[in-house]
């Protein structure tokens, strides 16, 4: 893959990107591992070779979790456009739906809206806005209400096609 292949590069192959399903390199075979990860999706692990004295790492630990933060979020914003540009163009007219902008929202559907867009779990959610299950439940029906849509999979698409998010968005 080409993340890869430039985080490689980058690091004069100090850093390896291993993806879940993949084997390792043998010559990463004893790396610290840190995981590669965005919000709740983990993507695989960074692989930190040491040093040949085996006593100290061959980056400092700050650069390779700022690495692995960094990738973590290519590759979640890189997943989110494929979601998009796979299946919503195929099920999802904007012209069904009517304009459609952040003041038809109560504040808390907002908020809803926008940990779904984030790739937040339900429990998740709950505990971040401190609301019970049934309460999430009401907030996520009035989303499939206002949205005209069927599921979850339908809001993010819906509301990346109506522009009330982007991938670049910063959390609440």
């Amino acid at each position: 893959m080409r993340l890869q292949q430039e985080v490689a590069s980058a690091t004069y192959d100090h850093v390896f990107l291993l993806f879940s399903g993949e084997r390792p390199p043998p010559s990463f075979a004893s790396a610290r591992k840190i995981p590669l990860c965005f919000e709740n999706t983990t993507y695989g692990m960074v692989l930190l070779r040491l040093h040949e004295n085996r006593v100290q790492d061959a980056l400092p630990a700050s650069t390779v979790l700022l690495i692995a933060s960094l990738c973590g979020f290519l590759l979640h914003t890189c997943e989110l456009a494929w979601i998009v540009h796979e299946h919503g163009y195929r099920n999802i007219s904007v012209q069904e739906h009517r304009a459609i902008s952040r003041a038809d929202f109560t504040k808390r559907q907002w908020e809803v809206l926008h940990c779904i867009c984030q790739g937040e779990t339900k429990e998740h959610i709950q505990q971040k806005l401190h609301i019970t299950a049934s309460t999430l439940q009401k907030h996520r029906q009035a989303l499939y209400t206002l949205l005209r849509v069927k599921s979850e999979h339908e809001i993010l698409i819906t509301a990346f096609r109506l522009k009330l998010f982007s991938p670049l968005a910063l959390p609440l």
